[in-house]
């Protein structure tokens, strides 16, 4: 290698064959960058076909795209992105000029851990984002698809309040899953900060401050 600036023209015949060699290698990288940033572009147009669930292309697309996988450096970086895609165009309560997906990002911000960061920042996709029992189990299938392993599949699943279910039901199945155990507590002490209730109309606030209290008491007395 020559210790030519690599911001400068490079004018020396002799060196041809090493810098046609550098210059394969960075075609190579920018190709691949390229064709990374093409697989998010993809997956962001086809969230609305995955709303729909039934489209062998969304399948295809993730299965070939092992966006989660546990050795995927960028999982992370991957998930935030699905979660972006997702809440799109959703708002928080108190605030609606914030995008509700800063709320699964700040409770992903509580954890160091790979898994926890991923199963937090998709927490709530399942129950806000996807419409009936068949989208979300459409959902679960392609988390699964796109790498993301079994007890991250499992704790999401358990993460999930379906419509109608009594919350002492939802927080049971809570509690079967380590990992979602932990997530909720997070999702609990995020939306229960007093600085976010008081953001909210009075009788809101105060329902959700009794049911975040129902909450708690119920958690100590589950191990963990």
């Amino acid at each position: 290698m020559t210790d030519t600036p690599v911001d400068e023209p490079v004018d020396d015949v002799d060196n041809a064959p090493e810098l046609a060699e550098v210059r394969g290698v960075i075609d190579q990288l920018e190709e691949w960058r390229v064709a990374q940033n093409d697989v998010l572009l993809r997956l962001q147009l086809q969230v609305s076909l995955a709303r729909h669930m039934g489209s062998q292309e969304t399948f295809d697309l993730v299965a070939s795209q092992p966006l989660l996988e546990p050795d995927n450096p960028a999982r992370v970086t991957n998930a935030i992105h699905l979660a972006v895609q997702w809440h799109r165009g959703q708002w928080d309560a108190g605030r609606p000029g914030v995008p509700y997906v800063c709320h699964p990002l700040r409770v992903m911000s509580r954890f160091d851990d790979p898994s926890h960061q991923l199963v937090a920042v998709l927490h709530d996709v399942g129950e806000d984002c996807v419409d009936g029992d068949e989208e979300r189990e459409a959902w679960w299938a392609m988390l699964t698809e796109m790498g993301a392993t079994r007890d991250e599949v499992t704790a999401l699943q358990a993460l999930c309040h379906r419509p109608g279910e009594p919350l002492r039901t939802y927080w049971e199945r809570v509690s079967t899953s380590a990992l979602a155990l932990a997530v909720k507590d997070a999702d609990v002490d995020d939306n229960d900060s007093a600085e976010r209730r008081a953001l909210l109309p009075g009788d809101v606030a105060a329902r959700l401050e009794a049911k975040y209290a129902d909450y708690r008491a119920w958690r100590a007395t589950v191990p963990g």
